[in-house]
């Protein structure tokens, strides 16, 4: 099927559903091209990849750093550990015990900040835990007990993969 005629029926299909938008994230470049010429936003994006070299530890992947990186890194660390942040991972399958119902907030609030309506729903991060279960994985920091910053991840078998993402004033937390 040509990638105009896609991107019409795609088209077609949100204003049928009342949908406000549509993406195309992982396209071919002649498919990109061809999205831009019929109108559509061309995504420009970027993606880092970490692979680990079998480091015995963190202390083990720091030393293959250059002394800029390791300094940085190590200031990091300690500015983290010095804000008394405390880090989790919880699968949604914990989290449908209750620990991850309070995120749901973090995203609509990111997402709705500029008036925006909610791309992701309640209603999706539930289907989404009940659905793939112990491969979504969600990564959250709390400070005083309370959470201030969070990640939604996906589990694959060699990788994580990571795209919703905040913090406070814009804390991107998760319900499933």
């Amino acid at each position: 099927m040509p990638i105009g005629v896609l991107a019409n029926a795609l088209e077609q299909a949100c204003e049928a559903n009342d949908v406000s938008s549509v993406h195309v994230t992982f396209c071919e470049e002649d498919e990109w091209h061809a999205l831009g010429q019929a109108g559509w936003l061309r995504r420009m994006g970027m993606q880092f990849h970490w692979e680990n070299q079998e480091y015995a530890d963190f202390e083990d992947f720091l030393g293959a750093l250059s002394s800029r990186k390791r300094k940085v890194l190590r200031r990091e660390r300690r500015d983290a550990n010095a804000a008394g942040l405390t880090f989790h991972a919880l699968s949604a399958r914990i989290s449908r015990n209750g620990t991850g119902t309070r995120s749901f907030g973090f995203i609509t609030r990111r997402s709705t900040g500029s008036g925006a309506r909610p791309n992701l729903t309640r209603k999706f991060f539930s289907l989404l835990g009940e659905r793939l279960g112990d491969r979504v994985v969600l990564m959250y920091a709390e400070k005083d007990g309370k959470p201030v910053a969070g990640a939604l991840n996906l589990a694959g078998s060699e990788a994580l993969f990571g795209r919703n993402w905040g913090c406070v004033g814009g804390l991107a937390l998760f319900a499933f």
